[in-house]
Order: structure tokens, then C-alpha cells, then sequence
């Protein structure tokens, strides 16, 4: 009868985390529409309530690759529709025109302008770059005899900053939402706090951790709750990346996730000299470390709790405190700070360590890794370390 109790109890755990995920995965359904709704670009949206997708048709004319041909079409055709919304003959009317990409000429001029200064911008892009190695040059010639730290770092500087060149034009507002959306984190965290905050925490109210203790198989329990930790954690990184992902492409145009991150406006001074879907592995993976620290400090809470209700009050207040005091922090201490990509990969940061530039994102790694093995340390001492009996 106990057995069968216990068993039922399982499978009641089972089906009532299956369904907090899925009403989790709905809730992150619904913020990443209202994150395209409010955040993301007008003009060339798709299926976003209030968003209009007058721009598409001359989007979908001019993406791709970038020629000067191309770029001379599209200024040419916006001196030509200024010059009719200029002329005597042009009546403003709210009827659609099919001689016009938007419908009205006006739409046109307006689009072609922001379509002119965003293919402008892939098209100079390299002249952005050589300035920059410039200014690094002429910093490192300053700076000789000055400051060691300096010089390495405009030679770093001039080192990522070289050739580099962006070929297509195309939308990239999918990515830019990616990057700085985290709710998908919040939902991954109160998962792991649901699923693990009781790990340990009904074997001391039993009081069966003694036992196992006592029959060295402590250690071994340690490993398997640690291994099925980590193997949920990089299953939902992996789940809700792609879910993330494929939803804001749904939004915007996800044709161009294999061109250069730095093709990315925002993202033209990024450190990083690769692809967006390069970037975005980068951006599970930084998830990936901070998730897993998240994890080992909710096992820690349960190996001291002895009440599971207690456990999971106490592991969301620890979270909440470990956000509330990271944004105190320098990033490099605040393993969560991790968890929003666009903070580290949009602008290059350095970190003088003895006297060398470091990018600060390697030292946050390590950082995180440090304090989730320490963690990892604390969680062993608690439940599989068992004392030697001394013999007389």
C-alpha cells in the first residue's frame, strides 16, 4: 500500500510539472507577441496586431545581395518620388495605388529613405572598420612607453576589427528581439525551482539521508540528481532557444540568421566576428552556465531545508536576491547577468587582468563557473559526504 501511495505520488509530480510546462510555454507564447507587438520594428512586421507591413513589398524588392546598382535604383527611385509629391500635379488620397510598393507615394518616399540608409549602412560598413583600426593605430603609438594595457588593447581592438564586410541586405529585427528577450529565461528558472527545490528535502524530513549516508551511497545519489539537473536544464536551454527563435521569426524575417552578427546595425562594434546563428549558440550557451549555477544553488537550499514549501519560498527569494544585488554589481560578478545575450555581445568590454585585456564575457564564465562549483562543493558536503568511522 505504501508503495503504491509513493508511486502515485510520483506520477502526480510527474503530470503536474508536464503541465506547468505547458502552461509556462503558452505564457512565453503570448510575451513574445507582445514583445514583437511593443518592441520590435514597424513597416515590415508579419501577423503583429498594430504593426503595419506597408514596407514588405519594397523590402522583399531590395534584400539580398548588396550592389551599387541596387543602391543607386532605390535613391533613384526616392528622388523620383520626391520630386512627384513635390510637383503640382500630386492630390494626397487614401486610396491605394498599385504603382507604389506601400500603396501611396508618400509611403514609398518614407520607405525608400530608411531603405537608402540601412543598405548604406552594409555598403560602408568597412569604411566604419577601417576608421576604427585607425583610431586603434594611432592609440597604440600614444599610448608606447605609456601603458602596456593600452597597447594590447587597440592591438586587440584592430586585430577583431579586420576584415570584416557585410554582403546582403535584409531584416534583422527577429535576432535583435531574440537577444534581449528574457522571459523564456524567468520560465526555465521557475521550472528548476519547481522541479528541484525538493530534491533533498524529503529525504531529511524522513531522515533517510542519514542512511544513505551511512551506506556510502551518498556520493552516487549526489551524481544521478546532479546528472538528471543538468540534463533538464540543457533540454529546456535547447527547447525554449528554438522556441524563442522560430516564434520571432515567425514576426520578422528569419531568412538572413547565417550572415555576420555585426550586419546587425546595433551590433556593428560587437567583438564577436561571427554568424547570428553563431551567436545565438553563444547566447544558449552563456544560458546554459548561468541556468545550471540556478540550479545548484536551489539543491543547495533543499540539502539545509527539511520543509518543502519552505524550500520553495526560500529558493525564490535566493533568486530574486541574487537579481536584486547583480544589478549592484559589476556584470563579471552576477552569474545571471549572463542570461541577456545583448548585454555582452552588442559592444566590446575588457577586463584589465595583469596588465592583458580580456573580453569580460571569459571572465563571467568563469566567474559563474567558480561560484556554481562552490555550490556544487557546499551540496556535496551536505548530502554524500559521510565521515569515517574511526576503528579501534
Amino acid at each position: 500500500m505504501k508503495l503504491f501511495k509513493f508511486e502515485l505520488k510520483k506520477n502526480i509530480l510527474r503530470i503536474s510539472v508536464l503541465l506547468l510546462l505547458v502552461a509556462l510555454i503558452i505564457v512565453n507564447f503570448y510575451k513574445q507577441y507582445e514583445t514583437a507587438r511593443f518592441l520590435g520594428e514597424s513597416g515590415i512586421a508579419k501577423g503583429v496586431q498594430y504593426k503595419s507591413d506597408s514596407g514588405r513589398p519594397m523590402y522583399e524588392a531590395f534584400k539580398g545581395e548588396i550592389t551599387t546598382e541596387k543602391l543607386e535604383k532605390i535613391k533613384s527611385y526616392h528622388d523620383k518620388m520626391g520630386e512627384l509629391i513635390h510637383s503640382g500635379d500630386f492630390k494626397p488620397t487614401n486610396e491605394s495605388d498599385d504603382r507604389f510598393y506601400s500603396g501611396f507615394a508618400m509611403g514609398d518616399f518614407n520607405e525608400s529613405a530608411k531603405t537608402i540608409e540601412r543598405i548604406t549602412y552594409a555598403y560602408t560598413y568597412p569604411n566604419l572598420m577601417i576608421e576604427l583600426k585607425e583610431r586603434a593605430k594611432e592609440n597604440i603609438t600614444f599610448y608606447e612607453g605609456r601603458s602596456d594595457y593600452e597597447v594590447r588593447k587597440n592591438s586587440l581592438v584592430a586585430g577583431l576589427y579586420t576584415g570584416r564586410r557585410i554582403k546582403v541586405y535584409g531584416n534583422y529585427g527577429a535576432f535583435k528581439l531574440f537577444f534581449d528577450y528574457e522571459f523564456s529565461s524567468l520560465v526555465i528558472i521557475v521550472m528548476i525551482i519547481y522541479t528541484f527545490a525538493t530534491s533533498f528535502t524529503n529525504e531529511k524530513t524522513t531522515g533517510t539521508d542519514r542512511i544513505i549516508r551511512s551506506c556510502h551511497r551518498g556520493k552516487s545519489v549526489y551524481l544521478t540528481k546532479h546528472a538528471v539537473m543538468l540534463l533538464f536544464v540543457f533540454a529546456s536551454v535547447v527547447l525554449f532557444t528554438l522556441l524563442d527563435v522560430v516564434r520571432f521569426c515567425s514576426f520578422y524575417d528569419g531568412t538572413f540568421i547565417n550572415q555576420p552578427l555585426y550586419a546587425i546595425e546595433e551590433y556593428k562594434y560587437t567583438p564577436f566576428n561571427v554568424t547570428i546563428s553563431g551567436a545565438i549558440l553563444l547566447s544558449a550557451f552563456a544560458k546554459l552556465i548561468a541556468l545550471i549555477f540556478v540550479g545548484e544553488l536551489v539543491f543547495v537550499i533543499s540539502a539545509v531545508t527539511k520543509n518543502a514549501g519552505l524550500a520553495i519560498a526560500l529558493s525564490f527569494a535566493s533568486i530574486g536576491i541574487v537579481i536584486f544585488i547583480g544589478e549592484y554589481l559589476p556584470s563579471t560578478f552576477s552569474p545571471l547577468s549572463l542570461l541577456n545575450a545583448e548585454s555582452w555581445l552588442k559592444d566590446p568590454q575588457f577586463i584589465n587582468i595583469l596588465g592583458y585585456p580580456v573580453i569580460s564575457i571569459l571572465v563571467q564564465l568563469i566567474s559563474a563557473v567558480a561560484l556554481t562549483t562552490a555550490l556544487a562543493i557546499i551540496c556535496y558536503f551536505k548530502t554524500a559526504y559521510a565521515k569515517k568511522e574511526k576503528r579501534i
